[in-house]
């Protein structure tokens, strides 16, 4: 999953200061485990968009649903 530059500074400077830093797909899944959304039906339309990750990741994602 590529990041922009400010992005990647942003992580690192959050980090630097102790907090956690969570992406979009960690948000997504603590939803579903929340039950506030659907996850396999979330990611089947992020794939749908110009979202990139890496076809492994979103299939170890899956399996937990």
């Amino acid at each position: 999953m590529g990041c922009s530059l400010d992005e990647a500074l942003g992580r690192k400077i959050a980090r630097s200061r102790g907090l956690r830093v969570t992406g979009l797909l960690g948000i997504l899944d603590e939803a579903a485990k929340q039950n506030l959304v659907d996850f396999p039906s979330v990611m089947n339309r992020l794939q749908k968009t110009t979202f990139r990750v890496s076809g492994s990741l979103i299939k170890s994602l899956l399996n937990r649903y």
